[in-house]
């Protein structure tokens, strides 16, 4: 989870802001917005990015250009507090906290604002620029716009009604892009307003020229461009994107504001976003309303070995949009994950307007959460398209690993039709689907009694007898929404036709002859008989028609009212050769179960006359006409199964056997220290022990096995299933113990070497401590003293466990600072003869700052007096060898005067 191989890759380069001049030390980025109070009167904002290393933000107007004018106006504005935005894990700080922080970079948001109204500058003027500039872009940057102006730039359309908000980015910018891995970033929007039919603004983003003034661009180096601000994989932006085996381009999606690219170079280059609102107007058009850019500097970074987390499509697919329908509750699943195991992820919704909070349900306490998404829009929602932003931060340090994704919800109007039945007689109907509202219908689909069944809005059925039948239309629109209506025609009486026998197996047909009657009723009573046999019509006109049986022969018998016209007809299938081989029973391949298992044992054969075959299963005195046999297995049993085509039958035995039922094992209610990680292990037996899938609530783990982080207490309920048994579940609970609240204090914290230290322990609920005073020593005590040899920093920690044996090291630190203990040592004789050795007079020691000395001879006059090493002379000669008297005042290291005062001796050599 620690990872430190990339920091000071990160730190460097970061930090090389802070060694430039003061004038290009600060400047990160910015971006502008707007709110509309009413009359012409505006709320502008510009945000601005500023690297914590930097100068200090000062206080910076920005201006109003009207229509045609390139003299801007300037506005002063109200700055606000500094807000630290570095993306940093918690346990670690940035240089916008303070500058002894470890993370040696910071970025700082301030917003400007002032308010505005606009028609007082030119009330004929509809098109307003509101521009921010300040010195200058940073010297870090790598491709080619280093030390140039920064300028950032949006329009405001001050005439269009009602006034015009501003697009708002959903997030804060992502400035810091991860080296060699596909990278999502959203840069998208929410716009609150809509037309006067309801109609949201649309919003289209683009990589745009970041700008050193008005109309100006900046420089960029060949190969790079604002619309390719890094070296990326592929040749092309547009190349094709397909994570995680293929991330190549850079792209910008217009209608979303995602970026996705793959930065393969640690550059640092400018990239300035576009954001474009358009309307329609009365009409009908589309128009631009307004236009704002978020201008920043991004810094790619080799984040191995950590990989970013990854924010799924909806329901796992690879699509990030849907297709909703209002008045009607849908959900779907964004699953958040990380392909490091030991990684958790944290997401963040972000809503736009009209989406309410509700609708967003995240699983907590889980290394990789699922978020379940469920609103039902209403009827003003149709129409809209609704976005909104996850934001996924796993828990690598310093630096979190991210991934942002927009996702869009198209709202689509449920369909309405309406269903008309036409009779146009002899049991002959037209059914027609009109389309009333709702958007146009895509698929029909009609089912009903008496076979019918078609596709399209319009479609035609002849119904065989009179009577009362049913029909159901199921219909949807291009956005998936779906209706149902249906109703019931009835049909009038009119000529019927039935036939005795109907289809007919013959064993023997040689010398066979077969008659076949054809029964007519309904109408007038006068009708006409048609036989047809295959294609050939035959000469007989009568209800009853008598052949030979010598072949297989499909009748088609037809019957006509001689007084309405109306016509029906009915067909009989005759097998006149009977199968080569008898029937031959084939049983059940699969003859064991799962207790409790829905057990469906169909009948196959082989042989005989397939469209004659009768099964019939029998068990414990129940018997079962058909092709299948269904039951559900709690206990082992013998079924007997028989078949016959009516020439030839097979009879089989089937034994049906049952694993054991399936059982669930789990841990029984126990109770573990917050904040520790340790397995949970669950088991079962029975069943199919081979496919077991274990599924934990909360959670989207399936094994036996579950890594807890144990945050509060947790309540699981886990379900074992086999793929056959029915699933059996259990829950238990893993109580959280609380940490005892650890804590002490030292006095003094700044100590001299030797010293003894009172450590104060101020610890709540803890029982049992370990002091580690950083010098090899330890202490079980509640609240020892210490005293340290040596001069440097100690890091003192303090392990405090509870009676359960809680705790956590460090449970707190705290950094003791011990100092040169100070020592003044004056010689009591020296010897000026200029040897190099003792040829001064001065203390010698540590840890004092500095020292006044004065020098009285034997008669009490001063001979000397200053605050540097005596040499024995006075006025220029060497005094004469004998005893004088010193007065000394040092001041030591910590400000304390020490005062000395006493004789020594003046030594001189012979010849002086």
């Amino acid at each position: 989870m620690k990872k430190y191989n990339w920091v000071f890759i990160l730190i460097l380069l970061l930090s090389l802001i802070f060694i430039k001049p003061a004038k290009a030390s600060h400047l990160l980025g910015a971006d502008i917005g707007w709110k509309y109070l009413g009359s012409d009167t505006f709320l502008i904002s510009v945000t601005v990015y500023r690297d914590c290393n930097g100068v200090p933000m000062p206080e910076q107007p920005f201006s109003v250009y009207t229509c045609g004018s390139t003299n801007g106006i300037n506005i002063n504005t109200i700055k606000s507090e500094g807000q630290d935005i570095t993306p940093l894990c918690k346990s670690w700080c940035g240089r916008c906290k303070s500058s002894g922080c470890g993370f040696s970079s910071g970025i700082e948001q301030y917003i400007f604002t002032a308010k505005v109204n606009l028609k007082s500058f030119d009330s004929s003027c509809c098109k307003f620029t509101i521009a921010w500039e300040a010195c200058c872009r940073g010297n870090i940057i790598t491709t080619g716009s280093e030390g140039e102006q920064y300028y950032v730039d949006a329009m405001i359309d001050r005439c269009v009604t009602p006034g015009d908000n501003s697009p708002v980015f959903n997030t804060q910018p992502i400035m810091i892009f991860n080296l060699l891995q596909c990278n999502t970033f959203s840069y998208g929007c929410s716009d609150q307003d809509v037309d006067a039919k309801g109609h949201p603004d649309s919003l289209a983003y683009f990589l745009d020229q970041p700008l050193q003034g008005p109309g100006s661009p900046v420089n960029f180096d060949p190969p790079y461009a604002f619309f390719k601000p890094l070296i990326f994989t592929g040749k092309n932006t547009t190349d094709p994107w397909n994570p995680p085996s293929q991330c190549d381009g850079f792209h910008l999606d217009t209608f979303t504001g995602e970026l996705q690219c793959r930065i393969t170079k640690t550059d640092v280059s400018p990239m300035n976003i576009r954001v474009e609102e358009w309307a329609n107007d009365a009409s009908g058009k589309p128009f631009l309303k307004g236009y704002t850019h978020r201008d920043v500097t991004i810094f790619p970074e080799l984040n191995e070995p950590d990989n970013l987390p990854v924010l799924s499509g909806i329901n796992d697919s690879d699509s990030t949009s849907t297709s909703i329908c209002a008045g009607a509750n849908s959900c779907f699943y964004i699953d958040a994950t990380d392909p490091d195991v030991n990684d958790s992820v944290t997401v963040t919704p972000i809503l736009p307007p009209g989406i309410p909070k509700n609708t967003i349900s995240i699983d907590q306490g889980v290394k990789h959460p699922r978020t379940i998404f469920c609103w039902q829009p209403v009827a003003s929602d149709a129409g809209k398209t609704f976005q909104f932003v996850m934001n996924a931060a796993d828990n690598a340090c310093p630096v979190n690993g991210r991934m942002t994704r927009t996702y869009s919800l198209h709202v689509y109007n449920r369909p309405v039709v309406q269903v008309t039945a036409n009779n146009f007689g002899c049991g002959n109907y037209t059914f027609s689907a009109n389309n009333t509202k709702g958007g146009p219908v895509t698929q029909y689909n009609w089912t009903g009694e008496d076979g019918l069944s078609g596709s399209g809005s319009t479609i035609i059925h002849h119904y065989r007898k009179p009577g009362n039948y049913r029909y159901l239309l199921s219909y949807q629109n291009a956005g998936g929404c779906m209706d149902t209506v249906g109703g019931v025609v009835s049909v009038a009486a009119y000529v019927s036709l039935n036939v005795d026998p109907k289809d007919t197996l013959f064993c023997n047909p040689s010398t066979t002859n077969i008659t076949i009657q054809a029964n007519a009723d309904g109408g007038s009573g006068n009708y006409k008989y048609t036989w047809q046999s295959g294609a050939t019509v035959l000469s007989n006109t009568n209800a009853s028609l008598t052949i030979p049986v010598t072949s297989d022969t499909t009748l088609i018998v037809t019957v006509q009212d001689q007084v309405s016209q109306c016509t029906n007809w009915d067909t009989v299938k005759i097998k006149a050769t009977p199968a080569a081989t008898p029937v031959k029973l084939i049983p059940p391949l699969k003859t064991i179960f799962c207790y409790n298992q829905l057990a469906v044992l169909k009948g196959q054969a082989s042989g005989g006359y397939a469209p004659n075959y009768q099964y019939t299963w029998k068990m414990n005195g129940l018997t079962v006409n058909d092709s299948q046999f269904v039951t559900k297995v709690t206990t082992p049993f013998t079924l007997y199964l028989y078949l016959t085509d009516g020439c030839s039958k097979d009879s089989a035995t089937i034994h049906i056997g049952m694993t054991a039922p399936l059982q669930l094992i789990l841990p029984h209610d126990t109770n573990f220290c917050y904040g520790i990680k340790f397995e949970v292990k669950v088991g079962g037996t029975g069943g199919i022990p081979s496919k077991y899938k274990f599924s934990w609530s909360p959670g989207q783990d399936t094994g036996a096995i579950v890594e807890i982080n144990l945050s509060t207490n947790m309540y699981f309920t886990v379900t074992l299933s086999d793929g056959c048994s029915a699933p059996v579940s259990g829950s238990f609970t893993i109580g959280s113990i609380p940490h005892p609240t650890v804590g002490f204090s030292a006095d003094p914290i700044n100590a001299v070497e030797g010293q003894q230290i009172q450590f104060h322990n101020l610890s709540i609920g803890a029982t049992s401590f370990q002091w580690f005073f950083g010098d090899t020593i330890t202490s079980k005590l509640d609240s020892p003293t210490h005293s340290y040899k040596d001069t440097g920093w100690y890091d003192v920690s303090l392990l405090g466990l509870n009676p359960q044996g809680c705790g956590e090291f460090p449970s707190i630190k705290k950094y003791i600072h011990i100092l040169p203990a100070y020592h003044l040592f004056i010689p009591n004789a020296f010897t000026p003869n200029k040897d190099s050795l003792n040829d001064c007079f001065q203390p010698k020691g540590e840890a004092y700052q500095s020292f006044t000395l004065e020098i009285f001879s034997r008669l009490g006059n001063v001979i000397y007096k200053g605050n540097k090493c005596w040499d024995g002379t006075y006025k220029g000669d060497l005094v004469m060898e004998g005893m004088f008297i010193y007065h000394l005042t040092a001041v030591d290291n910590y400000g304390v005067t020490h005062s000395y005062a006493g004789p020594f001796y003046v030594m001189r050599p012979k010849n002086y």
